[in-house]
């Protein structure tokens, strides 16, 4: 379940702590563990050199009783697992727990992983727990995990693009900027440098669909574009990682056909945003979804981020 989730000291405690958690799940879905995005591929680094990794959301009941039978540490462990929770009052819970008992390192790659998610309020809690306390013991996380930390921070910025600008106009008061620039590493500089007019043709990367297989180069980095017949999603996959899936997309066969005869395609998904792409267009969409720092993400909320990109 979470076996690479702790450090390999805290074995023991962890099998007593998953040994408390209820094998029934919320309202009885197959499946208790969710990672169809590869979380669990995200590998965050303890400064004693320990590798953590976990998966996406567990669905797994909530069981108090259970949970008050365990000792210190394994309370924590169960508090870990249980901020990847589908129920986001689940998640606040278990946080709350965690914030209370202290800010051990270990804690953070769940805590980081909250921090960049779209439910406002648990990022507003972070903030005000830690935002008047000694962070060095976090920022040395921080700069342990460079990448993730970035990750984090485009994913936190995607979804205050998409769910909360209309309450925050202004991306300098929201609180999930604020959290990281004041708490996590106030000497890293998150945003890109701008970029010419001249170096916009070229910085949104190209696919290439001369092959069997349609492939995106876009930063160094060649993405191999995969989709099921009768299924609108797009994914995309870095060697053997998937990492991106745009919901309402179109087939690689579609993308292939229309580009490689000059043609747009287009999509009746969406609502004030870019229906119809070009090859440069959608290539401009792929760029925004693989910056964003999400797992996953709507054709339109791809194409909203690509024209603020593109203007």
């Amino acid at each position: 379940m979470f076996a690479e989730g702790f450090p390999k000291e805290f074995n023991q405690a962890y099998l007593h702590a998953i040994s408390a958690i209820s094998r029934k799940t919320v309202n009885n879905v197959p499946c208790g563990i969710l990672d169809e995005y590869n979380s669990d591929q995200e590998i965050y680094y303890l400064t004693d050199g320990s590798k953590i990794r976990f998966p996406y959301r567990i669905c797994f009941e909530d069981d108090d009783n259970a949970y008050k039978k365990l000792d210190g540490l394994e309370k924590n462990i169960y508090d870990c697992i249980f901020t990847r929770h589908c129920d986001g009052h689940i998640r606040e819970k278990h946080l709350r727990n965690l914030l209370t008992a202290g800010m051990n390192e270990w804690f953070m790659p769940y805590i980081l992983r909250l921090s960049s998610e779209y439910v406002v309020e648990i990022i507003e809690i972070i903030y005000e727990t830690i935002r008047d306390k000694d962070n060095r013991q976090i920022q040395d996380f921080c700069r342990n995990n460079p990448i993730l930390l970035k990750r984090a921070y485009t994913r936190m910025k995607s979804y205050w693009e998409c769910y909360h600008k209309t309450q925050y106009p202004e991306f300098e008061q929201y609180v999930g900027k604020k959290l990281f620039e004041e708490c996590y590493f106030p000497t890293r500089i998150f945003e890109q440098p701008g970029i010419t007019e001249e170096q916009k043709a070229d910085v949104f990367g190209e696919l290439d669909y001369s092959g069997d297989t349609v492939t995106y180069t876009y930063m160094g980095k060649t993405y191999r574009l995969t989709s099921y017949p009768y299924e609108p999603c797009l994914y995309l996959w870095e060697n053997d990682t998937r990492v991106c899936t745009l919901h309402n997309a179109y087939n690689t066969w579609h993308l292939k056909e229309a580009f490689s005869a000059g043609k747009t395609v287009s999509t009746n998904y969406g609502k004030d945003y870019d229906k119809e792409f070009d090859e440069a267009g959608f290539c401009r969409v792929l760029a925004a979804a693989l910056d964003s720092g999400r797992d996953d993400m709507d054709l339109f909320y791809a194409a909203k981020l690509a024209k603020g990109k593109s203007n």
